[in-house]
Order: structure tokens, then C-alpha cells, then sequence
């Protein structure tokens, strides 16, 4: 949603806003990088969430095949429970 747009919701039509700050990517630029969005999966776990974990090893992947790098993984988790759920 562009600035202007958020400014018309908010103040012409007196709407609230809510940020969910549980989406916003962090990242830690060292070697390797380490980044994370949402919950950690203990985090998840303790809320009630079924846990997918997946685990890629760098080299097979796109970036990893570009710079020429084989070592470090990449980990994503997703909620097993539903299809959409944004824990």
C-alpha cells in the first residue's frame, strides 16, 4: 500500500492502522548471512502450531550455485496445520 493511500485510509477516513511487526524480515549481514521472519520454531511450537521444518543445503541452490559457495543451508518452516496461517 503506497504512503498516499495509507494517509487517505488513516486520516480523510478515520481509520486505525495496525503493523504486525511478527513479518518483517531481520538480517544480520555477516558471513553467512542469517536472516529470519516470524516466529522462531520453539516460539511457534509453544503457540500451538504444527511445524514444518525444511532444510536445503546452499550449494543447491541458485545463489549458492552462483557465487560458487557449497557450504551453509538454508531452514524454512511453515505452519502444518493450514495452508494460509501466518503464524
Amino acid at each position: 500500500m503506497s504512503p498516499r493511500r495509507v494517509w487517505r485510509h488513516t486520516v480523510i477516513a478515520g481509520h486505525g492502522t495496525h503493523v504486525d511487526y511478527s513479518v518483517i524480515p531481520a538480517a544480520t549481514f555477516t558471513h553467512p548471512e542469517i536472516a529470519s521472519v516470524g516466529l522462531t520454531e520453539d516460539a511457534a511450537r509453544a503457540a500451538g502450531h504444527e511445524v514444518i521444518t525444511a532444510k536445503f543445503p546452499f550449494a543447491a541452490l541458485g545463489p549458492g550455485q552462483d557465487l560458487r559457495r557449497d557450504e551453509g543451508f538454508v531452514t524454512s518452516r511453515r505452519c502444518g496445520g493450514c495452508r494460509w496461517c501466518s503464524w
